[in-house]
């Protein structure tokens, strides 16, 4: 093969992430958790695959949150702000729950994490 066209090859391949990537819209979130509940607005993040998405997350009490599907856990401590970048490679709907400190389930769903395809 050509050595010109190899080149030309992988300079389009490498330009075509870069764009892609620089396409991604950047989310940012911040929610707070009352009694094991959101205090206010809405319990659903919505976002579009490969975003760039940012949650910060403070509870009144220490508590563990799963994000299903991408089975990521997150341990807040009681007033500290947690700040999270959340994955969004995955599309559906995805439920973050309670958990208890030893494993178990807590209070059910705290929120609900959208990802829809490109």
């Amino acid at each position: 093969m050509n050595r010109k066209l190899i080149s030309g090859f992988l300079l389009s391949s490498t330009l075509l992430v870069v764009a892609a990537t620089a396409l991604a819209d950047t989310r940012s979130f911040a929610l707070q958790a009352v009694g094991g509940a959101l205090s206010e607005g809405g319990d659903t993040i919505t976002v579009n695959q490969d975003d760039s998405v940012s949650l910060s997350l403070v509870s009144d009490k220490a508590l563990i949150v799963h994000l299903h599907g991408y089975d990521l856990e997150y341990a807040l401590q009681a007033g500290t702000p947690l700040q999270i970048d959340l994955p969004s490679h995955l599309t559906g709907r995805f439920p973050a729950e309670i958990h208890h400190y030893d494993g178990g389930h807590g209070k059910g769903v705290l929120f609900y994490y959208e990802v829809y395809p490109k």
